[in-house]
């Protein structure tokens, strides 16, 4: 290369663009290094995210070890036609948490209900023994007691047992609503008794009904208070129901479309619920008047000063 004369290039002016491009380079490469920063930050808290609402909904999923400091109702005696409210939520790691109007729910029923045990499902682990002023209120009632549940053995040997297994409400879009929906009737499979929502205010005894559901509109059977006695026809049929067509896209699909799909199709029921008492196949299902006498979409009627006299009245 030394024998060969190179024609020696021109040197090309410089001017301020030269400068301009080494500066552009750097901006180009931070924006790309900062696009990349925050899609690391973005991912970061999505995991961190993902992370916090798989810690919230721990006690749904199959393998959960569970804490127990009350009874296990799956090693329970229980006794025929309880009540049973449900407690999904996965927050009791430091004590049985109930609010007021929780606690009001089960001391209603406990209250109009003296002869009949009253239990509270917690399904998360729990720390410890908590005494706050709800719970020692509802400790009062001899019938009322809050009961923890093992999941796995709760499903163990029932219809739904590989819905848990194969942890499907890992799909819903609402996992604690649809993980409530399939307990209450699993409880009913496996025991008999009634299920209420944790805010019904049971204002008369309920003792001497069975088999009974209320519709909450012409159309609709509410699934809020539902008694079923163990070996019925229709808790096999729902928990069946369950297995082959859960849907955890929708809110209603596994409650109140379900319950209601189930009795239309089996008591060819095509009527309506609005105006009186229908039975079918050992079953009642109770108008609206009964247990819904004011419609969800009225709620705000109990505190409207015009509204509320009437309403309470109903």
């Amino acid at each position: 290369c030394k024998l060969i004369h190179w024609p020696k290039k021109k040197k090309k002016k410089e001017t301020a663009f030269h400068y301009l491009i080494p500066l552009k380079r750097k901006y180009f490469f931070f924006r790309s290094m900062k696009k990349i920063l925050l899609l690391c930050l973005a991912l970061a808290v999505v995991h961190e995210g993902c992370s916090v609402e798989n810690d919230k909904t721990a006690c749904l999923h199959s393998g959960y070890e569970n804490s127990f400091v009350y009874k296990d109702l799956t090693e329970m005696n229980v006794a025929s036609n309880s009540i049973f409210f449900m407690e999904t939520t996965c927050k009791h790691e430091a004590g049985v948490d109930l609010s007021p109007r929780q606690a009001c729910s089960v001391e209603s029923a406990a209250m109009m209900n003296p002869h009949t045990q009253v239990y509270v499902v917690i399904i998360s682990s729990v720390g410890n023994r908590t005494w706050s002023p709800v719970i020692q209120r509802l400790y009062e009632y001899k019938n009322v007691e809050i009961v923890q549940v093992n999941l796995d053995r709760l499903f163990q040997n029932t219809p739904v047992q590989n819905f848990y297994i194969e942890d499907k409400i890992s799909t819903s879009l609402w996992p604690f609503h649809h993980m409530s929906d399939i307990l209450r009737l699993l409880v009913l499979y496996k025991y008999g008794g009634t299920y209420m929502d944790l805010d019904i205010v049971v204002i008369k005894s309920l003792e001497n009904l069975h088999n009974y559901a209320g519709a909450e509109s012409d159309t609709d059977v509410g699934s809020a208070i539902i008694n079923i006695d163990k070996d019925h026809w229709l808790s096999d049929a729902a928990v069946k129901e369950l297995r082959d067509h859960y849907d955890g896209t929708a809110w209603i699909a596994n409650g109140v479309a379900m319950l209601t799909r189930l009795l239309n199709n089996e008591c060819e029921q095509h009527q309506g619920y609005n105006e009186k008492l229908t039975q079918c196949r050992n079953y009642s299902i109770y108008p609206p008047s009964y247990f819904y006498p004011i419609p969800y979409g009225y709620w705000t009627d109990y505190f409207n000063e015009s509204t509320a006299p009437s309403t309470t009245t109903k």
